[in-house]
């Protein structure tokens, strides 16, 4: 992994508050706070916490020691070790670091059952295009505007009034005067660019390149034309594509309540292995569930998971799903009765009895 794409791997999480970047760690021990296992009934979180509980907190001790190269040699072995526990078509370990008192670590063993492939991985196929020339430096720039942003973050230079959003969609804001020329280039530009940068989300080869112009269409005028170019790559191949988009997309839900968002595709999205797929096509349904119009269709069709994710003691799944179920439902069964919530959904999705007409 390229030190830009590690970058990117960090702001995915960083940048929604989130995660610790590196040079804010302190020397102390590492908090991991829980374990998650998801996506599988394969194996349990007993299971794992047996068979590597301890050299996946060794893993985090490495890490804190700077010792990442070591760290992800470790990762990998784990990783290749749960893999031999069953039939699985793709195991990750995700993490999160929280900005919080103890600053904990969640980790989440991500698992897609062989047997679920076909539905739980449909991405699209990867583009072959070549990565496509860059439009008036618009992605060269953002790069540079996320090295700033990230250090700026880092140094806890960013206060709120630093963060207003002039776009449909925002990171951190163009309001601190060392970010305040990218903004103005992303204003001035990314209409003119529109789409070359559409054309560059769905066919460059670099998933960089693509990451990167689906933050930048963000500065577009038109949010039906944004939600429009941005649904699509809701199934990139690339989970860090598919996290900056549904990232743009959640804030459009949130804040542009006349625009419409179609569910099937971030329901599907959902499913899809990753920890990031999952949060933030939660946000987008959370966003979506303030709709009174969307809430049995979510319901329906994303009711199941959302009790299944309720599950997870990780802050950023659990907590969204708790908060589309009461919702959608109108009602609060408590954030762990995960029976109770089972009882209700399978009492709406009952078809009412049709009266027999004589």
């Amino acid at each position: 992994m390229s030190r830009y794409q590690l970058t990117q791997r960090l702001l995915a999480l960083l940048l929604v508050g989130l995660v610790v970047a590196p040079e804010a760690l302190s020397a102390e021990a590492p908090n991991v706070a829980a374990i998650d296992v998801y996506g599988s009934s394969q194996i349990t979180i007993e299971q794992i916490e047996a068979k590597v509980g301890r050299r996946l907190r060794e893993m985090e001790n490495l890490r804190s020691a700077s010792e990442r190269e070591a760290a992800s040699e470790l990762r990998a072995k784990i990783e290749a070790e749960i893999e031999g526990m069953g039939e699985f078509a793709y195991v990750r370990i995700s993490r999160i670091q929280y900005f919080k008192e103890g600053r904990p670590i969640y980790l989440t063993i991500d698992l897609v059952d062989t047997a679920d492939a076909d539905t739980r991985l449909a991405f699209a196929s990867a583009p072959t295009g070549k990565p496509l020339a860059d439009p008036d430096g618009l992605l060269a720039a953002w790069q540079g505007y996320e090295k700033t942003a990230m250090s700026l973050m880092s140094q806890g230079k960013l206060g709120q009034a630093e963060r207003a959003c002039p776009a449909f969609h925002c990171i951190v804001g163009f309001a601190h005067p060392e970010l305040e020329s990218y903004g103005t280039l992303f204003e001035t530009k990314v209409p003119e660019h529109r789409e070359t940068l559409a054309k560059i989300l769905m066919e460059s080869s670099d998933e960089v390149q693509r990451g990167s112009a689906a933050y930048l269409l963000a500065h577009i005028n038109d949010g039906q034309e944004l939600v429009t170019a941005l649904l699509p790559a809701t199934r990139d191949p690339s989970y860090l594509v598919r996290n900056n988009v549904l990232r743009v997309l959640q804030q459009v839900a949130r804040e542009q309540k006349d625009l419409d968002i179609p569910l099937e595709p971030i329901v599907q999205a959902l499913n899809f292995p990753a920890t990031t797929d999952r949060n933030k096509s939660l946000a987008l349904l959370d966003g979506l569930a303030n709709r009174p119009a969307l809430r049995g269709a979510i319901a329906r069709q994303a009711g199941t998971t959302l009790i299944e994710i309720l599950k997870l003691v990780q802050p950023n799944n659990h907590d969204y799903a708790y908060s589309i179920l009461k919702k959608i439902s109108g009602q609060d069964f408590g954030e762990h009765n995960v029976d109770a919530w089972r009882a209700w959904l399978d009492q709406y999705l009952v078809p009412p009895t049709e009266s027999i007409k004589e």
